[in-house]
């Protein structure tokens, strides 16, 4: 039975394997999924997340609930842990890994290495000259050029070998070192991080505990029993603009924290992208807003309700929206109240 010579041998399971594990380890296929990793993360800037701004979810979905159920399915509110932009994520990892780590190790082996030695027949090269000079003199004139221009030089008997060029590579290899150990940190900050977001007045106590907080998210191996325990108290908040863009130029938060609990109290200053830190524990600045000081009377002009809300700002002027509740009265009232801050 003859064979036909045009027929494709079949290279099986483990051969399409191979083949499938190098065009993931190529780099041409990292940097397509780089590219696809940031253009996955744009719906995040685009629509609100659930673990960031739930208020202006929970707005898309008093709006247009048909819609905004829809977005959910598609995690647009979640994207960050969404199933389409974890598996972008992991094989942006896994190809990362696959290319550059035996890159690296072959890099190091080359720098390791002596240059090779001069070829016994100049003419099997591409180039060469011949000159007449002393051999002595000019081995030494070569050899002080060639180190002067940061050569790698190997000199045997009476001829020179040198190469350069490996800084490039090194640099190159150390960019993608970095992104992995990046998307290493981002992994294990999932995994192992734990985010919470509390807003406080002048005044208010805050104790690190679950309850503390307005909204809390553990990472999959994080534990509620983790939290490291503090104390903290607000002392007083500045905030200062620039006079002619009215925008924000600095923040100041003074607080007193006792860490941990029971232990003195010590002042600490809390800036934006200066966090107060104990251990893994970072307390930072996020953001800011007001907090107007209400009195609700009855009939009768009886005080039934004195003290400040917490107001949530709806744009960059700190416009903000609250609900003031008075339970305590027969029957039970609530405001929606605006506040419009007047730049003073």
């Amino acid at each position: 039975m003859e064979r036909n010579e045009n027929e494709i041998p079949s290279i099986g399971a483990l051969g399409l394997l191979r083949w499938a594990w190098r065009q993931l380890t190529s780099m041409r296929t990292a940097l397509i999924l780089l590219m696809l990793l940031g253009v996955a993360a744009i719906p995040g800037s685009l629509f609100p997340q659930r673990s960031q701004n739930p208020q202006k979810v929970g707005s898309y979905f008093t709006s247009d609930p048909t819609l905004a159920k829809w977005m959910d399915r598609l995690h647009l509110f979640n994207v960050y842990a969404s199933p389409w932009f974890s598996a972008i994520y992991l094989l942006l990892f896994i190809s990362l890994i696959g290319c550059v780590l035996p890159r690296t190790f072959h890099h190091l082996r080359a720098i390791a290495k002596k240059p090779p030695l001069t070829p016994r027949n100049l003419e099997r090269m591409e180039g060469y000259r011949i000159v007449s000079a002393d051999p002595i003199s000019a081995l030494e004139i070569s050899q002080k050029w060639l180190k002067r221009h940061h050569f790698r030089i190997r000199r045997e008997g009476n001829s020179i070998s040198a190469e350069k060029g490996y800084s490039r590579e090194t640099g190159n290899l150390l960019f993608h070192l970095s992104l992995i150990l990046i998307l290493v940190g981002i992994a294990l900050g999932s995994l192992l991080g734990m985010k919470g977001e509390a807003i406080l007045n002048v005044g208010d106590r805050f104790i690190n505990t679950p309850t503390s907080y307005d909204n809390i998210n553990y990472g999959k191996f994080q534990r509620q029993g983790s939290l490291v325990p503090f104390s903290l108290t607000v002392k007083d908040f500045v905030a200062s603009y620039l006079p002619t863009t009215g925008q924000p130029s600095n923040y100041v938060l003074t607080t007193n924290i006792s860490a941990p609990i029971g232990s003195a109290p010590k002042e600490v200053i809390i800036k934006v992208n200066k966090p107060w830190t104990s251990g893994s524990t970072k307390v930072y600045l996020q953001a800011n807003g007001y907090s107007p000081v209400v009195t609700v009377r009855d009939k009768s002009g009886n005080v039934t309700f004195q003290g400040a809300v917490i107001f949530l700002p709806q744009d960059g002027n700190l416009s903000s929206l609250g609900a003031i509740k008075i339970p305590d009265m027969t029957p039970q009232i609530g405001f929606i109240a605006s506040f419009i801050p007047n730049g003073k």
